[in-house]
């Protein structure tokens, strides 16, 4: 359907609707949209975080996926295991990195 065709199709469907609510949406989707086009400018810190992470890219230090679900699933039990989490772990992540990190684990998890 090229673009013509399907404006035409929609400014048909939004001439027969009385769905005030249905309308709205549509409207608010499309100004989400059209505000979404905008560039979005990076902070100077971001840039360097970005560029940080290229390097780091770069020289190898990285996780494959596997690796990485390898270290999620011991940090997990770990996390499991402990009554609290304290600061001495094995990987001598700090207390609130380790924290955070089991936070996003469980997240992840959850929505799969």
């Amino acid at each position: 359907m090229t673009v013509k065709e399907l404006k035409k199709k929609l400014i048909g469907k939004i001439n027969q609707t009385e769905d005030n609510d249905l309308l709205e949406e549509m409207y608010r989707l499309i100004d989400i949209t059209e505000k979404d086009n905008s560039i979005y400018e990076l902070s100077n810190e971001q840039l360097d975080a970005v560029a940080e992470g290229q390097l780091q890219f770069k020289s190898g230090q990285f996780l494959t996926a596997d690796k990485a679900d390898k270290d999620i699933e011991e940090w997990l039990y770990i996390a499991k295991n402990q009554k609290q989490l304290n600061c001495a772990t094995k990987k001598n992540i700090p207390c609130l990195q380790m924290r955070l990190m089991c936070l996003i684990i469980f997240i992840h998890h959850s929505n799969k």
